[in-house]
């Protein structure tokens, strides 16, 4: 729970045998989150792995072992300390390497906008306007847009320039996902 593995997926097997397990290429594990793991990623602008949890964090990290550095966005529903936006579990997150911002989603009913190279772990800003949880966000650089799209099949586009909505997409369409 809350662990996050590495593995050197880059090495020549050609010698190895087959039969052996993925654990061989472990390169390591670390316990960062005290909850479930959402979403692990490398962005090279930042130079860091980003992984979210349903524990209320994001985590921004070094990818190396000798120098491994972590640093938390959000409040962490176990600890008690300042209120952030973020008190409850992360679902999904994205990377504007215009604007230099991360955006988060999850239980809450916002979207929050974080500057990584701070360490005051607040965010920016927080985008409200959906009446239920937030599933995903994307960002869209070429047009300065940030996509949410919440489990009530609302979906907003936001001006990532001003933070304001720009338009609302609601489908109506009677089914269910796990129906197809």
């Amino acid at each position: 729970l809350g662990h996050i593995s590495l593995y050197d997926v880059g090495v020549d097997r050609s010698d190895v045998d087959t039969s052996m397990s993925a654990a061989t290429s472990l390169k390591f594990r670390d316990h960062r989150h005290t909850d479930w793991v959402t979403k692990v990623r490398f962005y090279a602008d930042l130079n860091f792995m980003v992984s979210s949890s349903l524990d209320g964090t994001l985590k921004i990290g070094e990818l190396e072992r000798r120098a491994r550095f972590s640093r938390q966005l959000g409040e962490d529903k176990h600890t008690k300390g300042q209120p952030h936006a973020v008190k409850k579990g992360v679902y999904d997150f994205d990377w504007s390497n215009n604007f230099k911002v991360l955006a988060s989603c999850g239980l809450e009913r916002s979207v929050s906008l974080w500057n990584p190279y701070t360490r005051s772990g607040k965010p920016l800003t927080v985008l409200q306007g959906h009446n239920s949880s937030v599933l995903r966000v994307t960002i869209n650089d070429d047009h300065y847009q940030l996509i949410s799209c919440s489990v009530d099949k609302y979906i907003k586009v936001w001006d990532l320039r001003n933070y304001k909505c720009l338009q609302t997409i609601i489908d109506k369409t009677h089914y269910r996902p796990e129906n197809r």
